[in-house]
């Protein structure tokens, strides 16, 4: 478990080791941005067609 603790947290230092890149704001984007793509499922839009139905 501590392993598993430890391996995150390192995940985490080089998420933000990255985000502080002068680069970060113009190569990351944020998957709530209106730019994101969105992607469903088959299951899913069958499931809304029948809503919209």
């Amino acid at each position: 478990m501590f392993v598993n603790i430890r391996d995150d947290e390192a995940e985490h230092v080089k998420t933000m080791v990255a985000c502080q890149q002068p680069t970060a704001q113009t190569t990351f984007k944020s998957p709530h941005s209106i730019e994101a793509e969105v992607v469903i499922t088959s299951t899913e839009a069958k499931d809304m067609e029948a809503l919209s139905s």
